[in-house]
């Protein structure tokens, strides 16, 4: 009979909330830098306007509300960061 208790009090205790850790946290999702080009008057005259971008993806985490490694969207895995650049004309 003790161990049918153990085992209730070890289900108990996983699906307790002292094990729950806050998910708090502020990250660099997505971010897009651009900058336009007016076509009249510049080197870009025979365009009606043109666009330099750059965009990055998952960045990193600024802050979050615990001290452990683990990321409250991804778990233990670490996110892929991407960036990309472009050029946007529009004739």
């Amino acid at each position: 009979m003790p161990a049918t208790r153990d085992a209730f009090r070890d289900i108990f205790y996983r699906s307790s909330s002292g094990l729950i850790e806050k998910g708090d946290h502020i990250r660099l999702q997505d971010i897009r830098l651009s900058y336009n080009f007016a076509g009249t008057g510049s080197a870009f005259s025979n365009f009606k306007n043109a666009q330099v971008f750059v965009y990055a993806n998952n960045l990193g985490m600024i802050w979050k509300a615990t001290d452990t490694d683990w990321d409250p969207d991804y778990g233990f895995a670490k996110p892929l960061k991407s960036i990309a650049a472009g050029l946007k004309i529009d004739f």
